[in-house]
């Protein structure tokens, strides 16, 4: 039996030395999941007696590059809780990054048909956008946005907009577009 404190020193200490990139972390969610209790509640308590053998399999596989993952069998992915096995593709940092990406595309689009509606001229350009997520969405769910028009000049259109989910607001985007000159 060894206490917490000392379980997760001694797992983060192999992860580094397996070149792990965030061994404390990674040693906490392997305990957790060892003991099927939450991170936050495993550092209530770091005294509290463990057995070593489950967790020091679990630190065995990881130390070895095996996918987090893939151990625990679960993902965080946007906020949702994923179950993952070796038949599927675990979500990766930059898949988040790429989902983000069409969101911000969606809201571009939906403010950009906006002013040009408003403005009765086809050729606009982006200036600036600026996108604030708010929620995650789920898989399925359908975009709304509602873009409205803040303020106009004669060369340039400033836009707002909620994207929700179920009137659930997801991400906020101010936009500014640029009329450009017939060419």
């Amino acid at each position: 039996m060894m206490p917490v404190q000392a379980a997760l020193r001694d797992g983060a200490a192999r992860l580094r030395a397996a070149g792990i990139e965030t061994p404390r972390r990674e040693a906490r969610r392997l305990l957790a999941h060892v003991l099927a209790i939450t991170t936050e509640a495993l550092l209530r308590d770091p005294h509290l007696p463990i057995d070593h053998a489950p967790y020091d399999k679990l630190l065995a596989r990881r130390a070895s590059r095996e996918p987090l993952a893939l151990i625990t069998g679960r993902r965080e992915f946007w906020s949702l809780d994923l179950a993952v096995s070796p038949a599927t593709l675990i979500p990766r940092a930059d898949s988040e990054t790429l989902i983000e990406a069409a969101n911000a595309a969606f809201a571009d689009r939906t403010c950009g048909i906006t002013a040009r509606f408003v403005s009765g001229k086809p050729k606009l350009a982006t200036v600036q956008l600026d996108v604030h997520f708010v929620e995650a969405g789920k898989i399925g769910e359908i975009l709304i946005s509602r873009p409205r028009v803040v303020r106009s000049t004669r060369s340039l259109i400033f836009i707002t907009t909620e994207v929700t989910v179920d009137k659930r607001c997801i991400a906020m985007a101010n936009g500014v577009f640029k009329i450009r000159k017939n060419e």
